[in-house]
């Protein structure tokens, strides 16, 4: 009886919960991202529902429509919800499940319980009173290793013989780190565990210089690494995407690429399983010095389905993108013409076709290195500006856009040091909407001088909060920024004796979410 009361009560709570959290409109998130709706959700007998396309497809679920039936399925590994409109009963793997309203549709989209949506495939679901949020988290935090969720902060340096470069780094679902970049002329790929010690580490190419990008941990728990490859393919260079196991063992490798300078810069796999790509694409060969910004969908044994490229024979270059939540990509690049530089923004739908796009581009010369969509369902770009003049040296520059490519503002930020280059590699967004943004400082006043990793952190107007610099003797840069389990942050970077450039060192700090460690720090 006491076990039925209790029940009843946690019931009722939840209940209470999600009510007065719909009333009051807060966000959706997935894994921490906010979901964005085309058409609002709703409340019916206390009971929120909310589209379920967008939702289960940031989980990583593929969903059809059948309008003879007037059924929507989703389906996501060994799982298949079954969801007719109108009805109280759903079927999970063929089992049913009993909803508190029926789904219905409204403006041509699926509505069901949120609830049910969230824990359909196994997600938590937990309202967020700090934040005003409800949060559906894949990886339940029962998953994850009791000491990945403890503090913990060091710093790592990897390798010291020989030329070593760190471009991007992911926390893994088991809580270590994944990394990838370069080892000489090869291809790298290391994980470290919870306190920075290497587990395994791999090296792929051939004859000819090639590189890491960008490496995402895949759905089967293996990984995903796109960069460039001078050995094989059919040209100068070409995009390179590679698939391991969870080891690091390669299960198979695909090129793409004409006669020129292809690569690829950024990978994500996408919510039907297959891979996007985003990079840069020489069309007319070699040396030709125009480029486009090109976009590569394959499935998930990587075969190309379709491909785009954007451009206008002028150079374009592509560094960043990602699939949106409403199942189209994003992508961002740099583009110049007459020696003036601008950044360019890009928006197309699931296959490629462009909705809009964008450029950013005033008296100062501006770049790009990462977009990332932001809570309110807009998108944030970090990057460099300068005047052209490479005098007075760059700042790093942040620039906020909304969903349909409105600039909403634009921010510089000097480094600690007058005069030099602060160049932005990498931003994240916070739970609070505010950001921190990563890069190097390379000092133009004196050569003495070292250059510097920096951080700063900007509200969310990109108003600065504070700035960080780790420095020593060293030159050393940040890369790559992301959020950790804890609630700090895992940094990617590299190290480099000052003024060598023939050898270097990965350089990787764990931080809490203010940026300090117990060195170096200041």
């Amino acid at each position: 009886m006491k076990k039925r009361l209790l029940f009843i009560c946690t019931c009722l709570f939840v209940v209470l919960i999600f009510c007065t959290a719909a009333q009051a409109a807060p966000k959706v998130m997935v894994d921490y991202r906010t979901v964005t709706f085309d058409v609002d959700p709703v409340i019916e007998n206390g009971t929120t529902l909310v589209p379920l396309r967008a939702i289960f497809e940031m989980m990583g679920a593929n969903v059809t429509w059948d309008a003879n039936t007037a059924t929507a399925t989703a389906k996501k590994d060994d799982t298949t919800v079954i969801l007719p409109i109108g009805s109280l009963t759903a079927t999970i793997n063929e089992q049913p499940c009993q909803l508190a309203v029926p789904a219905k549709i409204i403006d041509n989209r699926t509505l069901a319980p949120l609830r049910f949506v969230g824990e359909a495939f196994g997600a938590e679901v937990i309202w967020n009173n700090e934040n005003q949020s409800i949060e559906i988290t894949t990886l339940k935090s029962d998953d994850i290793p009791d000491a990945a969720k403890k503090p913990e902060t060091w710093e790592k340096v990897i390798g010291t013989e020989g030329k070593y470069d760190a471009t991007c780094i992911r926390q893994t679902r088991d809580g270590n780190y994944i990394i990838t970049g370069s080892k000489d002329k090869d291809i790298y790929l290391v994980e470290l565990d919870l306190t920075g010690e290497i587990q395994w580490e791999k090296t792929y190419g051939g004859d000819q210089a090639d590189y890491g990008a960008c490496v995402q941990e895949t759905l089967d728990g293996g990984y995903i690494i796109t960069g460039q490859t001078c050995s094989n393919g059919a040209g100068y260079g070409d995009v390179f995407l590679i698939k391991t196991d969870a080891n690091g063992n390669k299960q198979w490798e695909k090129t793409f690429g004409r006669s020129g300078d292809d690569f690829g810069s950024y990978v994500q796999q996408t919510a039907d399983g297959g891979y996007m790509i985003v990079g840069t694409l020489e069309p007319g060969g070699a040396g030709t010095l125009f480029r486009e910004l090109w976009l590569i969908k394959t499935d998930n044994d990587g075969n190309c389905e379709w491909d785009k490229s954007f451009g206008d024979n002028r150079l374009f270059r592509g560094w960043s993108g990602l699939q949106t939540n409403d199942g189209g990509y994003i992508l961002a690049g740099d583009t110049s013409d007459d020696y003036m530089w601008g950044i360019y923004v890009v928006k197309v739908d699931d296959k490629g076709n462009k909705e809009w796009n964008a450029f950013y581009t005033g008296p100062d010369m501006d770049s790009v290195s990462e977009i990332k969509q932001t809570n309110d369902g807009g998108y944030a770009l970090v990057g460099y500006n300068t005047d052209g003049s490479h005098v007075s040296g760059f700042d790093l520059n942040m620039i906020k856009i909304d969903e349909t490519g409105k600039l909403k503002w634009q921010r510089s930020y000097e480094g600690s040091r007058t005069d030099d280059y602060t160049m932005g590699q990498s931003l994240v967004q916070l739970a609070d909407d505010s950001y921190i943004l990563v890069g190097e400082e390379e000092s133009m006043a004196s050569s003495s001088l070292s250059d510097q990793a920096v951080l700063f952190k900007v509200n969310k107007n990109g108003d600065l909060q504070w700035s960080r610099a780790f420095s020593n003797e060293f030159d050393q840069g940040f890369k790559c920024v992301q959020l950790t389990y804890d609630g700090g942050l895992i940094i990617a970077g590299n190290r480099s004796p000052h003024g060598d450039y023939k050898t270097g060192s990965i350089y990787i700090v764990k931080t809490d979410i203010d940026g300090k460690i117990n060195t170096n720090t200041k």
